[in-house]
């Protein structure tokens, strides 16, 4: 109700009373301030009923140490009961966590900004060097990892917040509060705080685009159901690595199956071939899929001819197993022509594919090497019946004599 406070405008006429500017300003201040104001009035209420009711209990946020830690070199070892534990002690009890908690913090922090940029550009790298130079300044005042946090982004857009200068506002908050406000934070009901967050959050919930993706694409409803349900049952660094798992799974099925149009053309001189057309770049995981479509295409001995209008490019392994395929078409004295090639995959192809390799860009320059292609098919045939018909007439002429 809150939320939605500041957009009941009482000032909407055209000339409107100095009253209704204000009464303006102030459900847009109220509505803006709705988190604190619940934070303020639950911990009052917690302060006061805490005294009057002996069975009534509150989880306090409880003691805050005030003040700001001091500036010095990070340390390298510190001390656990009345053991010092080491600089390599520490990486071994943290194990794989040095790895984990780097790479779920850039994941989470590019989510996060991608959910708020609004469809504008972002640029993932300045968020990682930005999370670095953060980590290494923070380590210098023994801070915890640095990151974007779900709950506080949510609850900051909730609030209004719409520039980076909020940040600047929050720190600055930050700084007062560890000063001057400390000892006030111990009766914060942890229940009032979880409202604000489970509030803030539930609106950024996009159940309405889950129609319009099942019918633009359902394989991307897979990921995102995945991170969904392993975020709720366990995890969210959990639920974001399993999400990216799955996404990783899907583009590699995808990859290793790229998707062929086949068809059974004519030229103009009245030769029929096989056109394939992939809809995509062949890379290594998908060069078997090519593979077995030519050699399972139908029509018999048609010569193939494989549009490159859509392939831009592909990789060295992919080359040499599409040479091994031209010199198998070779030895069964099947034609294979590629058209259309593009200049940067001619490149990577042509150094690898020395022998058997025929490229064509113009319709005229194909019918006229698939018809070179048929009579050199053809006149071994051809030399061969003729052979037959020379014999024969030589055999008649000799029984007549």
């Amino acid at each position: 109700m809150l939320q939605k406070m500041k957009d009941l405008a009482v000032a909407g006429s055209l000339k409107p009373t100095r009253f209704m500017r204000v009464c303006d300003k102030l459900l847009w201040l109220l509505s803006l301030s709705r988190n604190a104001l619940i934070v303020i009035v639950c911990s009052t209420l917690a302060y006061a009923m805490q005294y009057d009711y002996d069975n009534l209990t509150f989880l306090f946020v409880g003691k805050v140490r005030p003040g700001l830690p001091p500036i010095r070199l990070p340390p390298f070892s510190t001390e656990l009961g009345n053991r010092t534990v080491g600089f390599t002690e520490m990486i071994s009890d943290l194990g794989s966590s040095i790895i984990l908690v780097p790479v779920i913090a850039v994941l989470g922090n590019v989510a996060i900004a991608k959910a708020f940029t609004s469809g504008d550009s972002l640029d993932a790298t300045q968020e990682l060097l930005t999370l670095g130079t953060c980590n290494l300044l923070g380590s210098f005042v023994s801070s915890m990892p640095v990151t974007g946090s779900f709950s506080r982004s949510a609850v900051n857009h909730a609030s209004g917040v719409k520039t980076p200068m909020g940040g600047v506002y929050t720190g600055i908050l930050i700084l007062l509060a560890l000063s001057q406000l400390t000892p006030y934070f111990f009766y914060i009901p942890k229940a009032s705080l979880a409202a604000v967050i489970i509030c803030a959050v539930i609106f950024m919930i996009e159940y309405e685009v889950i129609r319009p993706m099942w019918k633009a694409s359902k394989k991307d409803l897979l990921p995102m159901v995945a991170t969904f349900l392993v975020c709720l049952l366990y995890s969210v660094e959990v639920g974001i690595i399993v999400g990216v798992a799955v996404n990783i799974a899907i583009l590699m099925f995808f990859s290793a199956r790229p998707n062929m149009n086949i068809e059974k053309m004519e030229t103009s001189n009245g030769i029929e071939y096989m056109k394939i057309t992939p809809t995509s770049n062949v890379y290594f995981p998908g060069v078997e899929h090519l593979r077995s479509v030519l050699l399972s295409s139908k029509h018999g001995q048609l010569p193939i001819v494989i549009d490159c209008s859509l392939m831009m490019s592909t990789d060295f392994t992919t080359a040499k197993m599409i040479s091994s395929l031209l010199a198998d078409f070779h030895s069964t004295k099947r034609p294979i022509l590629f058209y259309n090639i593009q200049p940067s995959l001619l490149a990577a192809l042509k150094p690898v594919c020395i022998k058997n390799f025929v490229h064509v860009a113009t319709e005229d320059q194909l019918n006229e090497c698939l018809l070179g292609k048929l009579f050199i098919l053809i006149l071994p045939t051809f030399l061969l019946v003729v052979r037959y018909c020379s014999l024969n007439i030589l055999n008649i002429y000799l029984v007549v004599r």
